[in-house]
């Protein structure tokens, strides 16, 4: 347990630097042209007795020994973007290169945090205001394009739009997508390898690896359904945890799917599970809202890190089908098909996945 006005910081330290010197143990042997080719050859060896191919998580380009290009994105205070590029350019130090490049700072609010972390870090700047885009390209009267184009988490059935015009709104969002991305493209002069979303408030709906952090631990599941129990944006996961009498609370980090269709709308906060993390006790509140801005900066903190340090992007893969996966649900296990992550030599998803016990560093840095 602990008291959330004090000993944050020294847990949020004893897990960073956990990663971090694994990060610079993997990094003082490897290339990362040489760890793709090692861990992708691992990957080939098990895969006959996995019974599926394994895909990496994000490719390197093929640019000889240069690293994964990132952009951060995001909607609001960058908090959590602001730490991850801190810990990229402590990684550099460390290590002499970048296993990962941040090459831009985007955002679709022009009031958001985006122009100062972009320049504290010496970042380009891509701005494409969605409100803006949306009154000068579909509506120039429309009081509020966000609520207007929302197509997720209706409170009630009478607040749900017709399943024609949540098509509508999803074109919306997929061509202001198409824009944004077009944007970074001509900004930065090639397209990114990954996203990494950092309170972006929107679905993405371009092709490409992105990771999304969620407040609220997702290898819990409906039992029916198989679907997340703590879903949404802000404290909302988070408080369905608490009033679920939780008293471990793990952050989340997925691989967030492209959302273009209907179908695709189901997969929001369904995507891969990547990594957990060890967890906070809180020995002194319920308050939903007190407990994510602590995960902030304990839980987030650990898993910004995984991929500032490139682990993430270098020792993950995705199984290439479908396969009966154990999650957790609040009166057991429940059975969920899915894609396997595999870390390293192991299949690590669901309940078992990656970075519930910092002992699970050992197993990246004896790989």
């Amino acid at each position: 347990m602990i008291d959330l006005d004090d000993g944050l910081d020294k847990l949020r330290r004893e897990r960073v630097g956990a990663l971090m010197a694994v990060a610079e143990k993997v990094w003082s042997k490897h290339e990362p042209l040489d760890l793709v080719a090692e861990v992708e050859g691992l990957w080939d060896s098990m895969s006959d007795d996995l019974g599926f191919e394994i895909e990496p998580l994000c490719r390197l380009p093929d640019t000889g020994g240069d690293g994964i290009k990132c952009v951060i994105m995001g909607s609001g205070s960058f908090s959590t973007g602001g730490d991850e590029l801190r810990r990229a350019e402590e990684m550099r130090l460390r290590i002499g290169f970048s296993p990962v490049e941040y090459v831009a700072v985007a955002t679709n609010r022009s009031s958001s945090n985006a122009p100062k972390i972009a320049e504290r870090f010496g970042k380009p700047l891509i701005c494409l205001d969605f409100e803006r885009w949306y009154r000068d390209n579909v509506d120039r009267n429309s009081q509020n394009p966000i609520r207007e184009t929302r197509f997720l988490y209706f409170p009630g059935d009478d607040d749900r739009p017709s399943v024609e015009e949540v098509e509508r709104r999803l074109s919306i969002r997929s061509e202001y997508g198409s824009e944004l991305m077009k944007a970074i493209e001509e900004e930065i002069g090639l397209r990114p390898d990954t996203i990494s979303l950092r309170g972006y408030n929107f679905p993405i709906t371009f092709p490409i690896s992105a990771d999304d952090t969620h407040p609220a631990d997702l290898s819990y599941v409906h039992t029916d359904t198989g679907r997340p129990l703590y879903p949404g944006w802000q404290t909302r996961g988070t408080a369905k945890m608490a009033e679920d009498g939780h008293g471990v609370f793990r952050s989340s980090l997925v691989r967030a799917p492209p959302v273009n269709s209907l179908e695709d709308i189901e997969r929001v906060d369904a995507g891969e599970l990547l990594s957990l993390t060890p967890g906070l006790e809180p020995s002194n509140t319920r308050d939903a809202k007190v407990i994510q801005e602590a995960m902030k900066r304990s839980e987030d903190g650990f898993l910004v890190t995984l991929k500032a340090t490139g682990l993430l992007n270098y020792l993950w893969g995705i199984g290439e089908k479908p396969i009966g996966l154990r999650y957790r649900s609040l009166t057991g296990e429940v059975e969920v098909k899915c894609r396997p992550v595999i870390v390293g030599a192991k299949v690590m998803s669901g309940k078992d996945a990656f970075g519930q016990a910092l002992e699970d560093l050992k197993m990246l840095a004896d790989l």
